[in-house]
């Protein structure tokens, strides 16, 4: 996406909270997170490389809409997975792939549960109570708290194969790269199973 200007990226020494977030249209990277004692420099570049990637995308998406709260869970969904699938894109390797060996063996029961769960929260309300909702937090804001069994945050990769479905079916692929939360959610009411192969290690560009 080369007519989309690259952000200033702030990187910073923080609490262990966030290994990175989007402030408005910089993102900011931290390294207590992304750079634990024993990294190497190429595991430093690799993760450095996905991080920027995804939260640039977060810059340029439209944010906290008023119509994100009645499909609370669906947006957080998109929001999160379309940066992931850019990221994907961007650097040549899918973000924790250990949650995507976990999650393809059972896509189509994962794609039910979340459904389940998107339409028990569907039709908005406060944000703060959807964020605590069991129904939510066993797909985002979980990192040590996840469902027994499960890895941090699958409905990254739930989002992420919602865009690379939207993808996928359009006849333009480079048009239809969704930068915008929003553009994929036609697709999403739909159980989808795209068929996208495993991408290389190379960078795709």
């Amino acid at each position: 996406m080369p007519e989309r200007p690259l952000p200033a990226i702030d990187v910073v020494f923080g609490a262990r909270m966030s290994g990175g977030t989007a402030s408005g249209d910089r993102p900011v990277i931290g390294l207590e997170v992304t750079c634990p004692p024993g990294t190497t420099p190429e595991q430093f570049r690799t993760t450095m490389r996905g991080f920027f990637a995804h939260e640039t995308v977060h810059t340029w998406q439209d944010g906290d809409t008023p119509a994100k709260p009645a499909d609370f869970l669906l947006g957080q969904g998109l929001t999160e997975g379309v940066a992931d699938y850019l990221a994907t894109l961007v650097t040549g390797a899918i973000p924790r792939p250990e949650r995507d060996a976990w999650a393809r063996p059972q896509e189509a029961s994962l794609w039910q549960a979340f459904q389940r769960d998107r339409e028990a929260i569907r039709g908005g309300g406060d944000i703060n109570r959807l964020v605590a909702s069991p129904r939510f937090r066993r797909w985002f804001a979980n990192c040590g708290s996840a469902p027994e069994g499960w890895p941090c945050a699958a409905g990254y990769w739930i989002g992420m194969r919602i865009a690379e479905a939207y993808v996928a079916r359009a006849s333009d692929k480079r048009a239809a790269i969704p930068a915008r939360s929003s553009r994929p959610a036609a697709t999403a009411c739909k159980p989808v199973r795209p068929r996208i192969r495993r991408r290389s290690s190379t960078t795709p560009r």
